[in-house]
């Protein structure tokens, strides 16, 4: 059985704006805290902006890993508005599935594009991939198939043998 661990989550308040972090750490709030006085003083280069954690604002759960720490954090960042860029739980496939219908036209133009522009590069790529896998893709193209029918194909005449008489027939059949 997995040990029970207890994760911390907290909020980041920017005492000169509205802007709030949520966070969760395994170690100490202070731990943790200076970890993010040391990356956002190395990303602004020592410029720095009054940031306050505020210790009212600390949950403390018993979980098993850092997926159910993440769980809550998720939680919490779905109560409140915050600034946090990377989610810990998303529902990619949604997401992606919606920008991709929003976004299907320009992708098309977008891709049209790089394959207009990058047409020698492509070209090469693609006749180094086939020199490095002809055996395995014509083994693929070459395999014989057996169909209900009773007839054979290979990979490439599927749709000729779909049209023969003794194909038609046994769909009839069928």
């Amino acid at each position: 059985m997995s040990d029970i661990k207890i994760g911390r989550i907290y909020k980041i308040i920017c005492t000169q704006s509205d802007h709030v972090y949520v966070g969760s750490t395994f170690n100490t709030i202070r731990d943790r805290f200076h970890g993010h006085k040391g990356d956002y003083a190395k990303w602004m280069k020592g410029k720095y902006h009054d940031i306050a954690i505020f210790p009212y604002f600390k949950q403390e759960y018993s979980v098993v890993d850092r997926a159910h720490l993440e769980a809550y954090e998720q939680l919490w960042i779905s109560k409140l508005t915050c600034v946090n860029k990377n989610n810990p739980i998303r529902i990619d496939k949604l997401s992606k599935k919606a920008y991709y219908e929003a976004n299907k036209e320009k992708h098309k133009i977008q891709m049209k594009t790089y394959r207009e522009t990058n047409k020698e590069v492509m070209k090469e790529y693609n006749r180094a991939y086939h020199e490095a896998n002809k055996e395995r893709l014509n083994g693929k193209l070459n395999k014989k198939v057996n169909c209900g029918c009773g007839g054979k194909y290979t990979h490439g005449a599927r749709v000729r043998h779909t049209r023969t008489k003794k194909h038609i027939a046994w769909q009839a059949i069928q």
